[in-house]
């Protein structure tokens, strides 16, 4: 059984465990991500220079995508505007991290500008990089405008996070299709 099963497994056990639960969800949500170095670009070399950021990569992908239904949902309850607010809070150390260790395997992967602007590869890797600057975009108007509107208690305020947040899924699901493009169908220039 490979690490992502075992890790699936054991995200599973948030379900049935108590307090545990957590710290079992957490090693399964590693073993998943981790998982991901087994296949794909990582099995170039130096592979212990790939596996490390790519993991923390989609640890911190993971992260966001995984809070977008809660947020939506505590987007509705008045009392729950803190979480909100600390999300972004999180997200504002996640972010950076994501962005730095996704532009330095973009580098490692491709080599320079030059080819990111003349390969297939390199084309998939700037819409996908477009679509996140949009993602940041609204994440940053999340917790810049509305996240405070909606603590203000602003009647018209309440509505915008969810639909930012809808928008957001969307967005993401664009970044799925494009990393599935990027990391399946095109090949990065080192490997040319």
């Amino acid at each position: 059984m490979g690490f992502g099963r075992v890790g699936a497994w054991l995200i599973l056990a948030i379900a049935f465990l108590g307090a545990i639960a957590s710290v079992i969800a957490l090693i399964g949500s590693l073993l998943i991500a981790v998982s991901y170095t087994q296949v794909g670009h990582v099995l170039g070399d130096p592979r212990w220079v790939l596996t490390c950021p790519i993991t923390v990569h989609l640890l911190a992908v993971g992260f966001w995508v995984a809070a977008l239904a809660p947020l939506h949902k505590f987007a509705l309850q008045d009392s729950d505007y803190a979480i909100l607010r600390r999300f972004g809070e999180i997200a504002g150390v996640t972010v950076p991290v994501l962005v730095l260790v996704g532009l330095a395997f973009a580098w490692f992967m491709s080599g320079s500008l030059t080819v990111v602007l003349s390969t297939s590869y390199g084309q998939a890797l700037l819409i996908t990089v477009t679509f996140f600057s949009g993602l940041l975009s609204l994440a940053a108007l999340n917790k810049l405008r509305l996240v405070p509107a909606l603590e203000q208690g602003g009647a018209d305020a309440a509505p915008k996070p969810r639909r930012s947040i809808k928008i957001e899924g969307f967005v993401v699901l664009l970044i799925l299709i494009t990393t599935a493009t990027l990391t399946s169908v095109t090949t990065p220039p080192v490997n040319l």
